[in-house]
């Protein structure tokens, strides 16, 4: 049995590094994705940095850091609630099609 803790949302990220491919719709593939959570104090622009720094060439990957968790409104009862930032929004509580089905 695994034990469960609540994320800290103000200091949970998510690092995603996409390689860029034209062959591609969208023109990238993610091909690391992460969430981290720092024990200190972490500029965004360092982070991106030292990705970048560490092999990852701007002409051929792409970085990408955001917090993990934003805060939504539901659309059931107007409450804010947090949830992941990646969520698809048919499954996100702040549609009425999660509500509907």
């Amino acid at each position: 049995m695994t034990n469960f803790t609540t994320p800290n949302y103000d200091t949970t990220f998510t690092i995603k590094v996409f390689k860029l491919d034209r062959r591609l719709k969208e023109g990238k593939k993610c091909i690391i994705a992460r969430d981290i959570e720092p024990t200190t104090a972490v500029n965004l622009d360092d982070v991106r940095f030292l990705l970048e720094a560490s092999g990852y060439t701007a002409n051929k990957y792409e970085v990408e850091v955001a917090k993990t968790y934003v805060e939504v409104v539901s659309a059931f009862d107007g409450r804010k609630v947090m949830e992941r930032y990646d969520t698809k929004f048919h499954c996100s509580v702040a549609s009425e099609s999660y509500w509907c089905s």
